[in-house]
């Protein structure tokens, strides 16, 4: 196009050749000190909507118009929406999966360190746990000159149980005793299966009378709700409460001498060393 906005020529040809385009984006574009300039509009010669580049060719009085069909531009950037759009989609189906993954092997990570923490049988904290756990609890009972107890419980005759009525009837004995022991103390002590027919008790802040007392309830409810016409089940126990001059194993140590002066007199009955 001239400066007068005559068409000299274009491609494809048109019969508007020699004709002047009235055009207002044109006509400002002529007038303006501008050389080049962009915009988006329908042409005025075919009515498509173009994309166009308007540039003027410096010492020539000629404008050269430069137009790029709407959908022939945005195909490609479709194009690219569209998989940049996939590739955004699968990135967060992938990053969710992996936290759901992440989640749950946590949970059943966290489910196995439980386990590993409990007797399967009775469902009780088992004996490497119960050894962590009150350690710390006896070092910070010595630290604050705080008074702990531990009992230590043994199933009489638990031999005869099984080998008159049957192992399954002396893990059904084992979980009732579990239970009551459990029920027995508070939900800060600590109670696990020592090992076979032996539970074990922690005590927290509770003196060598209190864990006596607390100990000979616990003989007398077993006593009295696991009776029955099948076999008679009874426990004996040992107690010892902290001593600043001994380790945690002396303690233990005690509380199983105490346990073993129980069975020497009779068994049933609670006895301190």
């Amino acid at each position: 196009m001239d400066m007068n906005q005559i068409l000299l020529a274009r491609k494809p040809i048109s019969r508007d050749l020699g004709k002047r385009i009235e055009d207002s984006q044109l006509s400002q574009f002529i007038q303006s000190e501008e050389n080049s300039v962009m915009f988006r509009q329908k042409s005025p010669v075919d009515g498509i909507e173009r994309l166009w580049s308007l540039r003027k060719t410096g010492e020539f009085p000629f404008v050269v118009a430069v137009g790029y069909e709407i959908d022939n531009v945005l195909i490609p950037w479709r194009h690219k929406l569209i998989v940049y759009g996939i590739g955004s989609l699968l990135l967060i189906i992938l990053t969710i999966f992996l936290a759901l993954a992440y989640q749950k092997n946590r949970i059943n990570a966290q489910s196995m360190e439980k386990l590993a923490m409990l007797d399967p049988l009775t469902r009780l904290m088992n004996r490497r746990s119960f050894n962590a756990i009150a350690k710390k609890k006896f070092q910070e009972s010595q630290a604050i000159n705080r008074t702990d107890s531990v009992i230590m419980i043994d199933v009489d005759h638990f031999k005869k149980i099984n080998d008159k009525l049957g192992h399954d009837v002396g893990d059904i004995a084992l979980k009732d005793i579990a239970h009551l022991v459990q029920s027995n103390f508070r939900s800060s002590d600590l109670v696990c299966r020592w090992g076979g027919e032996e539970f074990m008790v922690y005590l927290t802040d509770t003196s060598m009378n209190d864990a006596k007392a607390l100990a000979e309830r616990l003989r007398k409810r077993i006593e009295e709700g696991l009776c029955n016409s099948d076999h008679a089940v009874t426990v004996s126990q040992g107690v010892a409460a902290i001593n600043n001059n001994e380790t945690f194993e002396q303690m233990l140590k005690r509380a199983d001498q105490g346990l073993l002066k129980a069975k020497d007199q009779g068994r049933n009955r609670v006895c301190m060393e």
